[in-house]
């Protein structure tokens, strides 16, 4: 498949979750994802996501999804909790859409449904946004507690 395909694919997917829905309160599956700027990477290896993860420096309002290699998935998730840490260790929020695991919420698939991303976005600024939502909006009431778990407390 060709990059812009990939590229193509990946953008229709951010298009889609950048769509208003009552399942999160009237907001988008994502309420930021429109108004980030993009960086979709491809062809990287292992030793690119360390690189990428220890960069230190992911700017607000940057998101850069990284698709991993399908002949790399089984490496990816042998490193992927090294890389979490490491990311985290440097403000950077480390996040998996992974189509083989998909997130369902209220009926509505919030995983990319073909490519094994990694998002890596500026973690002060996802807690920030997070706890925003979570104040201000209904937007996690139709999450379960094991979602809630995973995808937000665990940043």
């Amino acid at each position: 498949m060709q990059k812009e395909e990939l590229e193509k694919g990946i953008k229709e997917w951010i298009e889609d979750i950048s769509k208003e829905s009552p399942s999160f309160g009237g907001l988008s599956v994502c309420p930021f994802a429109k108004k980030a700027k993009i960086t979709i990477l491809t062809k990287l290896g292992i030793q690119d996501l360390h690189y990428i993860v220890n960069m230190r420096i992911i700017p607000y309002g940057i998101v850069m999804i990284i698709l991993i290699d399908p002949s790399l998935r089984k490496d990816f998730f042998e490193v992927k909790e090294s890389l979490k840490k490491q990311a985290l260790s440097n403000n950077i929020a480390f996040m998996i859409s992974d189509p083989d695991n998909p997130v369902i919420i209220d009926g509505y698939q919030t995983t990319q449904k073909k490519h094994l991303l990694v998002l890596l976005q500026n973690l002060e600024e996802l807690l920030k946004r997070s706890s925003e939502l979570s104040a201000n909006t209904t937007y996690y009431d139709k999450w379960t507690s094991k979602q809630l778990d995973e995808i937000v407390t665990q940043r």
